[in-house]
């Protein structure tokens, strides 16, 4: 999975994503929280991730925007590496 573009607009960023093999659930939950993780520490409040051929990134929904979270996830923590 590789980041194509991302535009940022005010508070909000839009992630365009290019996929060369589809990732499991648990790989793509980890790199969307990531994501949304670094997006708070540059003081955005949501995410919207784009992606052909993809419908949903974990258990995040692709082009709506997904507020970001004041922490990483427990559950994903829980289930680690």
């Amino acid at each position: 999975m590789e980041v194509d573009s991302v535009d940022v607009d005010a508070r909000h960023a839009t992630v365009r994503l290019h996929l060369s093999a589809r990732p499991s659930a648990e790989e793509a939950a980890s790199m969307a929280e990531a994501v949304l993780l670094t997006a708070k520490e540059f003081g955005l409040l949501d995410v919207t991730f784009e992606s052909s051929g993809l419908s949903t990134l974990g258990p995040y929904p692709l082009g709506k925007p997904i507020h970001v979270p004041a922490g990483p996830n427990a559950a994903l923590l829980a289930t680690g590496p």
